[in-house]
C-alpha cells in the first residue's frame, strides 16, 4: 500500500499553511507515504495518482468547525474551468485518464486567519495537530485493510 498526501495551501498567508505543516509531520512518522505541496489543486495533479492505493488531499477550510476526513466517491464532479479545481473533479479526472483506482479522502482543517504573513497561529498549530492524529488514523485503517484483503488473496489462492 502506497499513499499520496498532497497539502493545498499558501504558506504565506499564516493558517492557509495548516495543512503542509500536518503532511509534514505524517512524512516524519508514517512510512510509505509520498507529498505534495501545492497552492491549489489543479487537473495536472490528476496524473500523479495513478499507482497510488489511496490519495489524502489535505486543506485548510474557513467553513470547517473541526478536522474533518471524507471520502470523496465516484461521482462525476463538475470541472468548469478554473485557477482552482474541485477535489472531487481532480480524482474523476485521475479515474477517468490516468486509471486511479484507489481511494481518495479529502482532510478539512479548520483555519482562520488567512492574511499575508509566515508561521501558523496558535489555533492554527493545534488544528494542525489534530489533523495529523486524524490522517494517521486513516492510515492505519487503510493499512489494515490492505494486509486483510492482501491476506484474504493470499488463501484464495491456495
Amino acid at each position: 500500500m502506497f499513499v499520496l498526501l498532497i497539502a493545498c495551501g499558501n504558506p504565506l498567508r499564516r493558517d492557509d499553511g495548516v495543512a503542509a505543516e500536518a503532511v509534514q509531520e505524517i512524512r516524519r512518522i508514517a512510512s510509505n507515504v509520498d507529498i505534495r505541496l501545492v497552492h491549489q489543486l489543479a487537473p495536472e495533479l490528476a496524473a500523479e495518482f495513478a499507482g497510488y492505493s489511496a490519495i489524502v488531499l489535505v486543506d485548510a477550510d474557513k467553513a470547517a468547525g473541526e478536522v474533518r476526513i471524507e471520502k470523496l466517491g465516484e461521482q462525476r464532479a463538475s470541472a468548469a474551468l478554473s485557477h482552482h479545481f474541485h477535489p472531487a473533479a481532480v480524482v474523476d479526472l485521475a479515474r477517468s485518464l490516468f486509471d486511479f483506482h484507489g481511494d481518495a479522502f479529502l482532510c478539512h482543517i479548520p483555519a482562520m486567519d488567512f492574511r499575508p504573513g509566515c508561521g501558523l497561529t496558535a489555533r492554527g498549530r493545534r488544528q494542525s495537530r489534530r489533523a495529523v492524529i486524524a490522517i494517521g488514523t486513516l492510515l492505519e485503517t487503510l493499512k489494515r485493510a490492505h494486509l486483510t484483503q492482501a491476506g484474504e488473496l493470499s488463501t484464495c489462492a491456495r
